[in-house]
């Protein structure tokens, strides 16, 4: 049995008065069940099941816990680790890293998802470009260019690349940050100009409330496209007369419902919230608006003190490929700054994955 994001929607739960932790458990489980729509009879038929010596239970999300629900996460584990199934955590590599001791005494065996290897890339663009010649120029684009390469390893980017490939030549020192901006003029469908700020504004409000998940309710997404200074017209609304008939709340709405049509947003798995399709997309946005911002004392100051979270890596490394010349220079200064690195070098070393992201 596979609970989509059930780990971090347990750390909610907890027991009424006389309630053991292990019926508790249990009843969050069906309660957050059948708030994905199931009927009652199946959620019955599932909690009994994961009692089971037979029972495979996959535990997804490990990494969308918040770093403050340790003692929930453990009082959980506790109540997993009782019961007979064989159970499957899940977690992107800096999740795992920050949960991995709460483990320990389990001896559990560690598996990597692997990255797609140079004959899956090449079998995908194969299916991708019908014309040979097409092909070939592609996969040579792939392995040759660094920033292409490292994200052609998931399924997800490598589909954006061939989607950006299938339309336009790009240079052969481009990085991650700009290659990003390509991808998502195409996604935008021509309109990636009029979304970037607000986009950014939304990513940003996410990923500060919640920066495991990054996502947002209905209640926090629509306050920011009623009041941002930047949030575009809704697509079909042509005349300022049409754009002044619709209420605030009814542009929301309409963008709302524009980039659920793009994918660009989707639903959560309990419908509650929603999420950019993947964690890479959150973390350019949430860079570009570190590097709009990056100005201002206040913002350095940020960086300075988030430099040593994994959470932020990814957006400090998107906000270098969008700054300007000067701001490179001081956020590789701040990050390189030995009086402030640990004896591991953990600062210096994302000053040097920062690198490939300068514009020169």
């Amino acid at each position: 049995m596979l609970f989509r994001s059930m780990l971090p929607r347990l750390m909610d739960v907890t027991p009424h008065i006389g309630e053991s932790a292990k019926s508790a458990l249990m009843r969050g489980i069906e309660t957050n069940l059948a708030a994905r729509g199931f009927p009652k009879l199946p959620c019955e038929f599932i909690v009994g099941r994961i009692r089971e010596p037979s029972t495979w239970l996959f535990m997804d999300a490990l990494d969308e816990v918040e770093c403050d629900r340790e003692d929930r996460l453990q009082s959980c584990m506790e109540v997993l680790r009782c019961l007979h199934c064989r159970i499957i955590v899940t977690s992107r590599p800096y999740g795992w890293i920050t949960w991995q001791g709460l483990f320990g005494s389990w001896f559990p065996v560690q598996y990597r998802l692997a990255p797609l290897t140079k004959d899956q890339i090449n079998a995908f663009v194969n299916q991708w470009f019908q014309v040979p010649e097409r092909r070939r120029v592609v996969q040579e684009l792939i392995q040759r260019i660094p920033s292409l390469n490292s994200l052609a390893r998931v399924p997800f980017l490598l589909r954006l690349q061939c989607a950006v490939l299938e339309k336009r030549d790009i240079a052969p020192d481009i990085t991650r940050t700009r290659l990003y901006e390509q991808m998502l003029e195409i996604w935008l469908e021509g309109r990636a100009s009029s979304w970037q700020r607000v986009l950014e504004e939304l990513a940003w409000t996410g990923f500060l409330r919640h920066p495991r998940e990054a996502r947002l309710t209905v209640e926090e997404l629509r306050p920011v496209l009623e009041d941002s200074a930047h949030r575009p017209k809704p697509q079909g609304i042509d005349t300022v007369e049409k754009l002044a008939e619709l209420s605030k709340t009814e542009r929301a709405d309409l963008l709302i419902e524009e980039l659920q049509r793009l994918r660009l947003l989707v639903p959560d798995s309990m419908g509650q919230a929603y999420l950019f399709p993947h964690r890479s997309m959150t973390e350019y946005f949430v860079g570009r608006a570190l590097a709009r911002h990056g100005e201002t004392e206040t913002m350095w100051k940020m960086i300075d003190k988030k430099a040593w979270s994994p959470d932020w890596e990814e957006p400090i490394r998107y906000m270098a490929g969008a700054l300007r010349h000067d701001g490179e220079e001081k956020l590789l200064r701040i990050l390189a700054d030995e009086r402030r690195d640990d004896a591991f070098k953990h600062r210096l070393a994302l000053a040097a994955k920062c690198l490939p992201e300068l514009s020169d």
